[in-house]
């Protein structure tokens, strides 16, 4: 399945059904190993590699549209100091009270502070260090939003997304 590939070997029941696979062959696949259900309708091809971006994937797909890597797993995509891989942190409008394995934040975030990295949907850098002022200590949120300043400069005030970010880091006294 060439789209379970570009996602990481993650795919949902809605897109098997999309590509034409039958339930009963969702089914049979599942029994036998070739397909292993991770969250509700959301699986992993057997054999694919379970990697920490599978698992983000997985959870994406898992929140529907709309939902996106965010917070503290954000930072890891994005490379930010003092983050590691570790539990996996969503936000996505679903309002299933399904218990997974995973944070959700059930916050909508807009589409202008989503993008992709390594075809994983996330918010932005921007949008990530305004979310990691809720989440993380003073001094982490400091440290992230120092890395961000000079992208504002360069920004001259003329992106509305980076100006509102950097406007809530500055009533949180975070620059």
């Amino acid at each position: 399945m060439v789209l379970a590939t570009r996602q990481h070997g993650a795919i949902t029941w809605d897109q098997m059904r999309t590509l034409g696979i039958t339930p009963r062959a969702i089914r049979w696949k599942s029994k036998v190993g070739s397909l292993e259900e991770v969250v509700p309708g959301v699986y992993r091809v057997g054999g694919s590699a379970q990697t920490w971006e599978q698992r983000l994937m997985t959870a994406c797909l898992w929140g529907g549209p709309g939902a996106c890597v965010s917070h503290r797993s954000a930072a890891v995509l994005w490379g930010f100091d003092g983050f590691a891989p570790g539990p996996v942190e969503v936000s996505a409008p679903k309002q299933n009270r399904t218990r997974v394995a995973f944070k959700v934040h059930r916050t909508p975030v807009e589409p202008a502070f989503v993008t992709r990295k390594l075809g994983i949907p996330v918010t932005n850098p921007f949008r990530t260090v305004r979310d990691l002022v809720t989440v993380v200590d003073e001094h982490r949120s400091i440290l992230c939003a120092r890395n961000l300043s000079s992208l504002y400069a360069l920004a001259d005030g003329r992106n509305e997304a980076l100006v509102e970010t950097f406007a809530l880091l500055r009533r949180n006294n975070v620059v």
